[in-house]
C-alpha cells in the first residue's frame, strides 16, 4: 500500500484498493488501474469484483453467453472493449455498430444519447431472445446488462489506455521499492 509517489496507484482509493484486493500479477494492475475510475465506482463494481478475486463470492455473469468476455474481470465489465463485445455477443451488433456504442460511451456528456443507444441494444438483444437465436435471455436480464454499461458514461477505460498505465504503474513502483533516491 505504499505508493504514494508511483503513477496511476498513488490515490487513497487506489491505495484502499490495492491493499483489498492483492494484486499479484501486471494484469490486476490493469485491471486495478481502470476499476478505480467514477464510472465502475458508482456503479457499485468495486466490492464484487474484490470479493470474487478474493473467492469469498463466486463469479457470475449475467449470461453464459458473457463468460468469455467477462471472466479476467471477474465477471464485470470494466473496459470499453468488453461493452463492444457484449453488444455484438449478445445484440448481434457488427464491429461498427460496437465502436459506435463506444464512442457514444466516452464521455459523460453524452449520457442521453449513451441511453438512447442502450435502449437499441437492449430491444437488439430481446429480438434475438424472441427469435430463438440466444436462450435464456429475458427482460430482467437485459436490463441488467445495460444498466452495468451506462457506468461507461462516466470515464470506462479502454483495456488499452489501463495496459499502458498498468505498465507506468508498475515501474514507478519497481523503482519506488528498488531504487527510492
Amino acid at each position: 500500500g505504499e505508493t504514494i509517489g508511483t503513477f496511476q496507484i498513488e490515490s487513497r482509493a487506489q491505495i484502499n484498493s490495492i491493499l483489498h484486493t492483492k494484486p499479484d500479477h501486471l494484469y490486476d494492475i490493469v485491471v486495478q488501474v481502470a476499476l478505480i475510475r467514477p464510472g465502475p465506482i458508482q456503479a457499485s463494481f468495486v466490492h464484487p469484483y474484490t470479493q470474487r478475486r478474493l473467492g469469498l463470492e463466486p463469479v457470475v455473469y449475467a449470461h453464459p453467453a458473457l463468460e468469455e468476455v467477462l471472466r479476467r474481470t471477474q465477471g464485470i465489465p470494466i473496459f470499453q472493449e468488453q461493452a463492444m463485445a457484449i453488444a455484438m455477443q449478445l445484440g448481434g451488433y457488427s464491429a461498427t455498430q460496437a465502436d459506435l456504442l463506444r464512442r457514444t460511451m466516452g464521455n459523460i456528456r453524452k449520457k442521453g444519447r449513451l441511453e438512447a443507444a442502450l435502449k437499441d441494444l437492449k430491444s437488439a438483444m430481446l429480438a434475438r431472445a424472441a427469435a430463438g437465436e440466444i436462450e435464456g435471455l429475458d427482460d430482467a436480464t437485459v436490463t441488467k446488462i445495460c444498466d452495468d454499461l451506462v457506468s461507461f458514461a462516466n470515464y470506462g477505460f479502454p483495456e488499452s489506455h489501463a495496459w499502458s498505465f498498468a505498465l507506468i504503474a508498475y515501474v514507478t513502483a519497481y523503482l519506488k521499492a528498488h531504487h527510492p533516491t
